[in-house]
């Protein structure tokens, strides 16, 4: 289940990348600003595994280890229950630099080009210039709910007759 599962979010994610890409609308390219966040990410990584190797060779009594032991439990139950609301805030807190792809979109223009070649086509914008005759109109409307009338009292008299 979890496999079917699994290649389902693959197959949707593949999809939405290709499909963009295949219609030619849209590119995509790496995020710079990314790229410099995650080197410095990578910096500050090491060096708090620098300053934890130091801490690692000085003496700990026994009564503080202890002391540490009890911290480390707490904080793991801590951690439990602030689980959710550090993913709500990491969610919140997301910017243009923390996505690794950016999208372009391509012919730019001539999508605008269509909208405007749609509102162009219309010459004449006075509401009062119909291209049909209104009395016309009304008039089929009427003659339309006459037969539909006509239709139904037929229907109501066969229904009495028998």
């Amino acid at each position: 289940m979890f496999l079917v599962f699994l290649l389902v979010i693959v197959l949707v994610v593949l999809i939405v990348i290709i499909l963009p890409q295949t219609s030619g609308l849209f590119t995509y390219a790496k995020n710079p600003a990314y790229e410099e966040k995650r080197k410095l990410r990578k910096i500050s990584q090491t060096s708090k595994s620098q300053k934890k190797e130091d801490d690692f060779g000085t003496y700990v009594a026994p009564d503080e280890e202890e002391g540490f032991q009890l911290k480390d439990s707490n904080e793991k139950k801590s951690k439990l229950k602030s689980f959710g609301t550090g993913v709500y805030t990491k969610l919140n807190s997301l910017t243009q630099e923390d996505i690794p792809v950016t999208i372009h979109l391509q012919n730019d223009n001539i999508l605008k080009k269509r909208t405007t070649k749609k509102a162009s086509n219309i010459t004449d914008r006075n509401p009062d210039n119909y291209d049909y005759d209104l009395n016309d109109l009304i008039a089929e409307e009427l003659e339309k709910d006459e037969e539909e009338s006509r239709v139904d009292s037929s229907k109501l008299n066969s229904y009495r007759e028998v």
